[in-house]
């Protein structure tokens, strides 16, 4: 129950900080603003959230600031404030929350982190739903105290945590989360880079949004069930070619879209068993990765060679990363 509140909260905030931007003129030259405090400052806040450790309650904090900064009259430019530190720190304390009562599962993750691209993209579609969207959102903020802490049912099948000899485990360390962020950042900046000719209805845009949440809940459930090599191929490996080549056609960008949003789990969860004591600021670190990728990809136009060299550069990287964490006890 717990879980699903967390990921109804995850989509109502997206669709908060969307639809208050996009509601008013005013709002339109703050998006660079706001994508600072949501994105980049998530390492920071998660970084906060694992000295606290109270992430429900950090989470609470983040959607009754978004929610409350949309509804009340205040100057855009503190609105703007509010809604991206509100966003930073839902985001930072609901994934950490996830993280840690997950029991080393990938699926929770999974659930939480896909609806946040579909409230995005509604509130964008639709921002006359700010009202609604945010008064749902303080609903279910206020919910979540009463709720217990999230907890997986199952039992953990791997706790292990990584191990190596010496300087030797500080140095493949560093050398694997360096891996996993560079691919967040490069697959941001390729994916946003690409534009899809065929999406010029609401119908259609809403189409890709839901195949783009489906390919988020389904990369860790795949990743729970067959492990992270065979999700890299599937992710990675395979949709290079289709996103590189395919993207004016709808069929191909609709499956492309999919396999490439499976590896979004599986990053988060890399960086995470790399991080296990500090949830909040795994979480929030590859977030904070996300946003240097976009702006660099909104700014380019990257041809479909190079599209294509992003995606197998970032599977090989992504494969070595695996196996330097196999060699440290850590199988994913």
């Amino acid at each position: 129950m717990t879980l699903i509140a967390y990921s109804i909260a995850h989509f109502l905030t997206d669709a908060v900080c969307a639809s208050a931007i996009f509601s008013s003129q005013e709002m339109i030259p703050y998006i660079l603003m706001y994508d600072l405090l949501a994105f980049s400052t998530q390492g920071i806040t998660g970084i906060m959230a694992d000295v606290i450790k109270r992430y429900r309650y950090i989470a609470i904090a983040g959607g009754l600031m978004t929610a409350l900064a949309a509804l009340l009259p205040i100057p855009v430019a503190l609105k703007v404030c509010l809604i991206g530190i509100g966003n930073s720190t839902f985001h930072v304390g609901g994934g950490a929350a996830v993280l840690k009562g997950s029991s080393n599962k990938a699926t929770p993750l999974g659930i939480f982190v896909a609806p946040g691209s579909m409230g995005l993209l509604l509130g964008m579609l639709f921002p006359s739903i700010m009202i609604y969207v945010s008064i749902a959102l303080l609903l279910i903020s206020i919910g979540l105290i009463w709720m217990k802490e999230y907890q997986s049912i199952e039992p953990s099948k791997d706790s292990s945590t990584f191990s190596m000899s010496g300087i030797n485990k500080k140095i493949f360390a560093f050398i694997i989360i360096a891996i996993i962020l560079i691919s967040v950042s490069v697959r941001s900046m390729a994916s946003y880079s690409i534009s899809y000719p065929w999406k010029n209805t609401i119908t259609l845009s809403i189409l890709l949004g839901v195949f783009v949440m489906m390919g988020k809940a389904a990369g860790g459930f795949i990743l729970d069930k067959i492990k992270a090599v065979p999700v890299i191929i599937l992710s990675v490996l395979i949709s290079g070619p289709v996103i590189a080549f395919l993207s004016s056609s709808i069929l191909p960008s609709l499956v492309g879209q999919f396999l490439i949003n499976c590896s979004m789990p599986l990053t988060l969860y890399m960086l995470y068993r790399m991080l296990p004591d500090y949830p909040g600021f795994a979480f929030g670190l590859a977030a904070s990765f996300l946003f240097p990728g976009m702006a660099v990809g909104l700014g380019l136009q990257l041809s479909n060679f190079i599209i294509l060299l992003i995606f197998m550069s970032n599977a090989i990287l992504l494969y070595i990363a695996v196996k330097i964490m196999k060699k440290g006890s850590i199988n994913v």
